[in-house]
């Protein structure tokens, strides 16, 4: 990208996007800067900010992709909400930790599901990686 971001100039919700009045609904304003550039309609289509700059609206980082391609971006850029990010989390990445060296002590499962407030289930995910796995 050859071209600065452009900022929308909004207040912009929790994430920095920022809708505006089009064609009679709300729409993200990056969505109709897009559809400006290209001329062409969402058609079940999401705007994917190149940039990864949710306030930019330069219609040169924007493309048309799917939700899955959209998603899979997010992941990639690592702004996928994981671990103690996401707002159900009862443990932390550090609560993490101290289970890990616990079970390799030998404390028992139930006994630190029981302390740290999580099912036995999630102690054995832990132990075998399916959960956690980045901490």
């Amino acid at each position: 990208m050859n071209t600065p971001c452009i900022d929308h100039g909004r207040k912009g919700d929790t994430c920095g996007y920022a809708s505006c009045r089009h064609e009679g609904k709300r729409t993200s304003r990056h969505v109709v800067a897009l559809m400006e550039r290209t001329g062409e309609k969402p058609n079940g289509r999401v705007a994917r900010h190149r940039c990864d700059n949710p306030r930019c609206i330069n219609g040169d980082h924007l493309e048309w992709g799917t939700k899955a391609q959209n998603s899979a971006d997010m992941v990639e850029r690592g702004r996928a909400a994981h671990g103690s990010r996401l707002p159900q989390a009862k443990l932390t990445e550090e609560f993490v930790s101290e289970i890990r060296d616990r079970l390799k002590l030998g404390e028992k499962g139930v006994y630190l599901a029981r302390q740290f407030g999580v099912s036995p289930a999630r102690i054995s995910e832990i132990r075998t990686g399916k959960a956690w796995r980045h901490a």
